[in-house]
């Protein structure tokens, strides 16, 4: 997410934030819920997001995207806000990592089912 996309709205709603991010309300009020984002309130009680709800959200969209669980997330924007990029990398290795063992592994079960001799329905 581009910070200059992030930072030009002053308040997000709900609906622009599942726009901006990606991302359903379901998984928003969620990320609330685990104290991932804070939503605040305006004097209708609308939900929107402010600018540090929105710079969060901005880590959250891509690294949920791609599988990474949200323990690890929640480690990223705990960290240091300075080194957060670093923790961010660090997790995107372990998770490439991940599938990489897991592409193998499919590798390999695809190798032998393609191996097994093709058996007719019919004649049995």
């Amino acid at each position: 997410m581009c910070d200059h996309t992030v930072r030009r709205h002053t308040r997000l709603g709900l609906s622009a934030a599942m726009r901006l991010f990606g991302l359903t309300g379901r998984a928003l009020r969620y990320y609330e819920e685990l104290g991932l984002i804070e939503a605040r309130r305006d004097r209708r009680n609308t939900r929107y997001y402010d600018a540090a709800a929105r710079e969060r959200l901005g880590w959250i969209a891509p690294l949920r995207a791609v599988g990474v669980p949200v323990t690890a997330i929640r480690a990223v924007l705990d960290g240091d806000a300075a080194t957060r990029s670093v923790q961010a990398v660090a997790v995107l290795e372990g998770r490439h990592e991940e599938m990489l063992a897991l592409l193998a592994s499919i590798d390999v079960v695809l190798a032998n089912l393609r191996a097994r001799p093709v058996i007719d329905a019919q004649s049995h």
